[in-house]
């Protein structure tokens, strides 16, 4: 048994290994076999699930990457123009979603 055989890591420390979005890592880990697990943490109040992946799974995956003998959706990836543009398109989503919140709000304390 080696060292990596015990070391998991979560998917923010993957996505830039992959080179991907970390909202895709779930989906290219299952696509490409690499293991992952639940982890669970409690605090004071709750308890939180999160993703761990295997992290030699995760390098050979990488590997296979850059070789280009595995291939990810390009919309996936950090390093492409299509990747780029959905960053983009994500970040404007979402502060066109905080604007329409923020309108709502604002609405709503003017008729009180």
């Amino acid at each position: 048994m080696t060292p990596d055989d015990e070391i998991w890591q979560r998917g923010w420390h993957i996505a830039p290994l992959w080179r991907v979005r970390p909202k895709h890592v779930r989906a290219v880990a299952t696509t490409h076999g690499v293991r992952s697990k639940e982890r669970k943490t409690s605090g004071s109040t709750s308890e939180t699930s999160y993703t761990v992946y295997h992290l030699g799974d995760a390098q050979r995956l990488a590997k296979n990457l850059d070789s280009g003998t595995v291939a990810v959706d390009p919309r996936w990836r950090t390093d492409t123009p299509q990747g780029r543009r959905a960053v983009v398109r994500d970040v404007l989503l979402g502060c066109g979603v905080l604007f329409l919140v923020l309108a709502l709000i604002t609405l709503k304390l003017l008729n009180v």
